[in-house]
């Protein structure tokens, strides 16, 4: 039982995970850089829904006039939401 006022971290096994779709989203500063994730096909959109992946997604974040960010992400039932800053 979980007091009123208190939190409990919950966590989903990786079996169950696998057949779940967890909500994606990537914030960025500045504000509307490219964002592609390589290892799938369709084109992300902020909120889309993906499927625990064990190797990741691998994600390009880019802008004119700023270094591009390679990164893997991992999607689980503790936080789906990812921000990057891009530098110049």
């Amino acid at each position: 039982m979980i007091k009123e006022g208190h939190a409990q971290k919950l966590t989903v096994p990786k079996f169950y995970a696998r057949n779940m779709l967890f909500e994606f989203n990537i914030t960025t500063t500045p504000k509307n850089a490219t964002i592609r994730v390589m290892n799938i096909k369709p084109k992300y959109r902020y909120g889309m829904k993906l499927p625990f992946k064990e190797e990741g997604y691998d994600i390009e974040i880019s802008k004119r006039g700023y270094k591009t960010i390679r990164d893997v992400v991992n999607l689980n039932s503790e936080g789906q939401h990812f921000h990057y800053a891009l530098k110049r």
